[in-house]
This record gives C-alpha cells, sequence and structure tokens, in this order.
C-alpha cells in the first residue's frame, strides 16, 4: 500500500495502549453484576463488538491511508488509528473477562493449566491466523482487503458467541 514501515509500526502498537486498563477490567468484572447476573459475559461481550467495529472500518482506513485518491491521507491515518485502538481495546478487555471467567469456572488445582493452556492457544491462534492472512491476501486487492478483514471481524463475533454459549450461569 505504500505505507511508511514506522507508520505500519506505530498502528501495531497502538492495542498496548489499552494493556494497563487490563487490571481495571478485570476489577470490574470481578464485581460487576449485570440484570440477568452475569460478571464476565458483558465484558467480553462489548470487547467483541469493540473487536468488531475496528475490523469492519479497518480496511476502509489502510485504503485511504495508501493515498490512492480515496481521500486525504490524514483521514486514513486517523481511521487506522481509531481501528487498531479499538481491536485492541476489545483484545484486551475479551481475553481479560475471559481468562477471568476461565478460572470461576475451573476447579482450583486446575487454574494455572487452565490459563496456561489459554495463552498458549492464543499464540497458537495468532500464528495460523498470520498464515490465513497471508494466503487469503496473496492475490491483494483493495476489495480483497476488505473481504477478509471483514471476515475477520464476523469470524470474531462467531467464535465469541459460541465460546460464551452457557458458560456463566
Amino acid at each position: 500500500l505504500g505505507v511508511p514501515a514506522w507508520l505500519v509500526g506505530l498502528m501495531v502498537s497502538l492495542p498496548l495502549v489499552f494493556a494497563p486498563f487490563r487490571a481495571l477490567i478485570g476489577f470490574k468484572s470481578d464485581t460487576h453484576r449485570s440484570v440477568l447476573g452475569w460478571r464476565r459475559v458483558p465484558y467480553i461481550w462489548f470487547g467483541t463488538m469493540l473487536q468488531f467495529g475496528g475490523f469492519a472500518i479497518m480496511p476502509f482506513a489502510l485504503l485511504v491511508l495508501s493515498g490512492d485518491g480515496n481521500g486525504p491521507v490524514i483521514y486514513g491515518e486517523f481511521g487506522a488509528a481509531l481501528a487498531f485502538l479499538l481491536v485492541g481495546a476489545g483484545l484486551h478487555t475479551t481475553q481479560t473477562a475471559g481468562l477471568a471467567l476461565a478460572t470461576d469456572l475451573a476447579p482450583e488445582e486446575a487454574q494455572p493449566r487452565v490459563v496456561g493452556l489459554m495463552y498458549v492457544m492464543l499464540l497458537a491462534g495468532t500464528m495460523v491466523s498470520a498464515f490465513v492472512f497471508g494466503a487469503m491476501l496473496q492475490d491483494f486487492s483493495p476489495g480483497r482487503l476488505v473481504q477478509v478483514l471483514q471476515a475477520a471481524a464476523l469470524v470474531t463475533m462467531v467464535l465469541n458467541t459460541v465460546a460464551l454459549w452457557k458458560q456463566e450461569a
């Protein structure tokens, strides 16, 4: 897309801005009670919505960012920053509340193994998805970028919905 490497590095690092808020998210999900009596599910669902929103606007922001006449590049920079921030906030919210829910559901002696398994699966999923994205974008076109990133948004929502089904009484 002809975007400078420093800008790509900055955008990719933006999700880490929300990492310090994980402690607050964890505390709030420990003490929060929704109308339905859930503690963790509303945070996981809200995080999923943030991720979905970030993935939904990301391809368009990246296309504007490339400067191919789709609009002023500055709008692409702001849009891409917003998209990466939304994905990062959603990721940290979902991951923190999800880990807390998993430890709530696991017996006390199995909790370290559950958390370890979840982090190993997160890393494995990250590696596999890198190869999947690479394969899907091998024949790059702007339309293909939109399809792939919006499919990622949909897959994220579907998988999180399936994972949440009847997990918190």
